[in-house]
């Protein structure tokens, strides 16, 4: 008895596994691709969200908190926001409720409504303003949520309680140790059209 030999059939098979390699590989590699575009994507819009974020820490403590802080700016706060008009500046919070949280102990805030307290920025907000995107804009909300008195005055330079002096001149008594104000602060900065492009941030701020 004879046998043939033909390897035509094995030639095709090792064709069509060769091809399905070559298709495998080549859908990993797109599909790869496509991940790190997402990904690329979604690192840009957090660090655009987290750039306004930062920018409003530094005016909500840096101008806003001082501006606020005597108790006679309390009742120009029409005038604060008039004056950053230009971010769209709006003091949420009521005159009493800032007083509180700018002189009073978290434990005093009375004049505070539920939710002040809160983690979230964006429930019972103090202020909000929006900061332009070269996409969209950005909504961002400021809180404080924790205050801790300290000795400092409305300045936050000099001592609100200091030693009084003798008939000399000299100091009678141990100046005391100043302790700032301590305020911690949340923030959450998120687009004006789709609020899940969004960062947070705490900052504990001392003045």
């Amino acid at each position: 008895m004879r046998y043939l030999k033909n390897q035509n059939g094995i030639a095709l098979v090792t064709a069509l596994l060769l091809t399905l390699i070559t298709v495998a590989v080549i859908m990993a590699v797109f599909y790869l691709l496509n991940q790190q575009t997402k990904t690329s994507a979604a690192e840009k819009v957090y660090s655009s969200a987290l750039q306004a974020a930062y920018g409003d820490s530094e005016l909500f403590i840096k101008d806003i908190i001082p501006s606020l802080f005597p108790n006679d700016a309390l009742k120009n706060i029409n005038y604060w926001e008039n004056s950053f008009s230009a971010i769209s500046l709006d003091v949420v919070a009521t005159d009493a409720c800032i007083n509180d949280k700018l002189h009073n102990n978290t434990d005093k805030w009375t004049n505070c409504p539920q939710g002040s307290t809160t983690k979230l920025a964006y429930d019972m907000p103090d202020t909000t303003i929006v900061l332009r995107g070269l996409s969209e804009n950005y909504k961002i909300y400021s809180k404080i949520v924790d205050t801790t008195v300290g000795n400092t005055d409305g300045s936050g330079l000099t001592e609100r309680y200091t030693s009084g002096d003798g008939v000399t001149g000299k100091g009678a008594g141990v100046d005391p140790v100043r302790v700032p104000y301590l305020y911690t602060v949340e923030i959450q900065a998120e687009g004006a059209v789709n609020p899940k492009e969004k960062a947070q941030l705490e900052v504990l701020y001392a003045y």
